[in-house]
Formats: C-alpha cells, structure tokens, sequence
C-alpha cells in the first residue's frame, strides 16, 4: 500500500456547474503529498464527464463509482478506500484556497492535534462573506488548542465535516464513520469526532469557500419531510452517547453537554421548518426532550429558554419585566 500523507474525500452528487472549480483548488494546492479520491454518487448530470476528464489529467485522482446511495455512504466508500495519514472532507461544490491543505497539515503537524479545524467563507454569487455562522460556531473560543469539555462543547456546534483534517489514525481507532440513509448526517460524525479529540487545533488563515446555491442538499433540507432525518440522527447520536457514558468510555459530562447542543439544534431546525412540517417536528422534538435533564452548566438561560418554547412551556410572568431580569 503506498501511502500519502493527505487523503481529500470529495462526495459528489450533480454538481456539474460547481465541480471543475472545486477540483481545479485541489489539484492546485500548494502542499501535493495528497491524493484526491473522488466518489460520484450515481449523478446523472455531466459530472463523471468532468471527473474523468479531470482523471486523465492528474494521476492523483482515484474515481469511485457507486449507485446513488447519498453522501453518507459515499463519504464512507471513500474513508475506505484512503491510504493518507491524514483525512479531509470537501464537498463537491466547494473550493479551498491554494495554500488550505498547507497551512492545515503544519498546524497539525506542529500540535499533533486529532482534528484541525479552518476557517469558513459563505461565496453567495461570488460574494464572500468571513463573518458567517459556521465561522462563528468554530472560533467562538480564542484559542489555539481545544482541550477541556467545557471548550469541546463549544466547538461540537461547528457540525460540518467538511474543510477538517483528521488524523487518519484517530478516525479508524474510533470507527469514526457517517450515518447512512438520512440527511444532516455531518451531525453524528462531528459530535462524536469533538467528544474523542484529545486535541482540537485552529486554524483561521485556512480558508474552505462554502458556495450557497438553491440546489444544494443543506438549502433544501428545511422544506421537505428530510427534516424528520434530523430527528433519526439525533436519536442515533444520543444512544450513541448513553451508550459510551454507561460503558465509562466517555466523561458522563458529555451527556449533558450532547443534551444542550441537541436543544439548540432542534431550536434552530424548528425556526427554519417549513410552516406544512413544523407542528410534526416540534412534536417529535419534545418527545426525545421530555426525558432529559436540563439542570446543568450547559444549559444556560439561553438554552434553557428554547427548550420551554419547543416544550411549550410558558415563561414565569414576572419574566417578562426587564425590572425583574
């Protein structure tokens, strides 16, 4: 087996019109002890044409065909077949900066970190914009290194997977791996990769462009019945998390902490729910809620509030009077 020392794992699903940059940014970069293996996901666009076409002029790119089974499994297929010391997920319709994989590998190199996280910058239309949710979710913390619960917590709300190198040892000894069947599947992978982390590196001068556009899988997500995936995931991850607590694998904390982020995050999806699936999934929401324990550090005013509004329990009266806040 000849190693390499990046493997990037590029999923890819009718992204004809976003392909040949993305590709072109990896093929591109600055750092090229990497190969690029690219799974096309059963598109019926013009997609393989492009890969092929891309194959024949870079020796780097290792193509996978598979039928359409979604990025889950094709992001799998593809951790599978990788031979770096390293991992790195980009999405078909994204692009990286020319030194991104550079300045991520010196950075884990020079902290010996399990995860190096970058910097993330919305292209809507080709406008840029640095200061987005994503890049607020990862840097809330300043700091260099992530180590504590309380600092891992915080970063377990950056849930892509995308745009983070991970150490290929740390992923394999974990069985790191993506939930398959459902979408917002980055959610599971990323929590549990965070939980794991010994150490968590940042890296905000590495830039992954994170291209809006109508048709992607996430902008479409909130409007159809896919949001119901959100809850499966959900339920997946919190088994997951009992599971590792009662078995001593994991600090017990991290159940509280998985029970505040699930909070937030079934607050955000409510919010963004489309009006004909809102009420089902505010139901099915409460159902998982009902059961856990919100008295902790990680349940902040804040939170706290959101999980009474999906409960639907009213706030004190006397709240509502600043005099009294």
């Amino acid at each position: 087996m000849n190693k390499v020392e990046v493997s990037v794992i590029v999923p890819i699903y009718n992204v004809s019109n976003f392909l040949p940059k993305c590709l072109q940014s990896i093929i591109e970069q600055s750092f090229k002890d990497i190969e690029i293996i690219c799974i096309n996901d059963g598109s019926t666009d013009n997609s393989l044409d492009i890969l092929n076409s891309f194959a024949r002029l870079d020796e780097r790119i290792i193509l996978i065909n598979q039928p359409n089974q979604g990025v889950s499994k094709a992001r799998n297929n593809g951790l599978a077949a990788a031979k770096g010391k390293f991992l790195l997920f980009i999405d078909g319709d994204d692009y990286i900066a020319s030194d991104f994989i550079e300045k991520l590998h010196a950075k884990a190199v020079k902290t010996g970190a399990d995860i190096v996280a970058s910097n993330t910058v919305y292209d809507e239309g080709g406008q840029l914009i640095k200061n987005n949710f994503i890049s607020k979710q990862t840097f809330k913390i300043n700091k260099e290194i992530l180590s504590s619960i309380e600092d891992k917590a915080s970063f377990a709300k950056s849930v892509i997977a995308s745009g983070k190198l991970y150490s290929s040892e740390f992923v394999r000894k974990y069985n790191l791996k993506f939930l398959e069947g459902c979408r917002f599947e980055d959610n599971e992978f990323s929590f549990l990769a965070s939980v794991f982390a010994e150490k968590i590196a940042l890296e905000k001068d590495a830039e992954l462009y994170y291209v809006m556009h109508s048709g992607s899988l996430t902008a479409n997500a909130f409007y159809t019945d896919t949001i119901f995936d959100f809850i499966k995931v959900f339920k997946e991850i919190s088994a997951k998390v009992k599971e590792l607590t009662a078995e001593n694998l994991i600090n017990p904390e991290y159940l509280d902490v998985f029970n505040a982020h699930m909070t937030n995050a079934f607050y955000n999806t409510f919010k963004s729910a489309s009006e004909t699936y809102k009420s089902e999934f505010q139901k099915q929401a409460v159902e998982i809620l009902k059961n856990i324990d919100t008295n902790n550090k990680y349940f902040d005013s804040k939170t706290l509030k959101r999980y009474n509004k999906l409960m639907g329990i009213s706030e004190p009266f006397w709240k509502k009077f600043a005099i009294f806040k």
